[in-house]
């Protein structure tokens, strides 16, 4: 895994398009990194989550980005669970390849949304597939 850089970035702000631009951009500074193939962003819960995340976007490139809201961020920086809170996490890499996959309805039964994230991961995952990273968000909405 040569050439893989990686970096973190925090933000405690009250404004969700600042808090994005600023943990984004000391996540890319700390990386020295010029693209992002995969960021992982997460928001407290008094930010906007779509104003926040799209701002990661804009900032990071056209990578694979997860993330969204949480109760709170732990880094090497800060802890924070007041609600404001923003840290991204970025990873560039020339040969490793991420992709990502969501799946709703977990209102309509978690079997169902299992099932339906058990097809959709074999239809994704190559041969050559190490590694799965997987989020379980339980609110069912």
């Amino acid at each position: 895994m040569k050439n893989v850089k990686s970096g973190v970035g925090y933000a405690d702000t009250s404004n969700s398009t600042e808090a994005g631009r600023l943990a984004a951009e000391k996540a890319m500074g700390n990386a020295s990194a010029e693209r992002s193939d995969l960021t992982i962003a997460f928001c407290g819960g008094n930010h906007d989550p779509i104003s926040f995340l799209d701002t990661v976007r804009d900032v990071v490139g056209e990578s694979t980005l997860i993330g969204g809201t949480a109760v709170g961020v732990i880094t090497n920086e800060a802890e924070c669970f007041g609600g404001y809170e923003a840290g991204v996490a970025v990873v560039s890499s020339p040969s490793i390849r991420f992709d990502s996959v969501s799946v709703g309805g977990l209102n309509e039964g978690e079997h169902r949304a299992c099932d339906r994230l058990g097809q959709l991961l074999a239809l994704m995952c190559a041969d050559d597939a190490q590694a799965i990273l997987l989020f379980y968000d339980s609110v069912k909405q």
